[in-house]
């Protein structure tokens, strides 16, 4: 592996870092940088979204449902071809809805990424479920910053 591929790797990785980031600081603009602005595709939970500006609002929307919501993205695999890259993720989340109700949930996603005058962005992602449940969060949680 050579330094442009470990720079590169590197990239992807903060790329992945910045979403979850994103997610969990409920920061919309951030969250949404990391999608690329011409050709980018969402797919959760067999709902497709394609556009950044409808990825977005769609985040948006789902996440003004939740006082918490904790996502991390522990390990991954990125393969890089040049200008394009592919990965695969396991990410981990918990959150409690304002509803009251919580969950936690593990999920696979399969990523496709491109290389941008801005840098890497993320140009698909394909989230499987592996597990959701109940998670009790019955403790003390800082308020939402809404």
């Amino acid at each position: 592996m050579d330094l442009e591929q470990v720079a590169d790797e590197l990239a992807i990785r903060r790329l992945v870092d910045t979403f979850c980031d994103g997610g969990n600081s409920r920061d919309n603009e951030l969250w949404g940088s990391v999608w690329d602005d011409e050709d980018a595709t969402f797919c959760l939970h067999s709902i497709e979204r394609a556009g950044k500006d409808v990825i977005v609002a769609g985040f948006v929307d789902g996440i003004a449902a939740y006082e918490l919501l904790v996502q991390v993205a522990p390990n991954g695999r990125i393969e890089i071809d040049g200008d394009t890259a592919t990965g695969r993720w396991y990410i981990l989340e918990i959150g409690r809805l304002r509803d009251g109700s919580s969950s936690q949930q593990v999920a696979l996603c399969q990523d496709e990424y491109r290389r941008t005058a801005d840098g890497w962005r993320l140009r698909r992602r394909e989230v499987e479920r592996i597990y959701k449940g109940a998670a009790p969060l019955e403790g003390w949680m800082r308020p939402a910053a809404d």
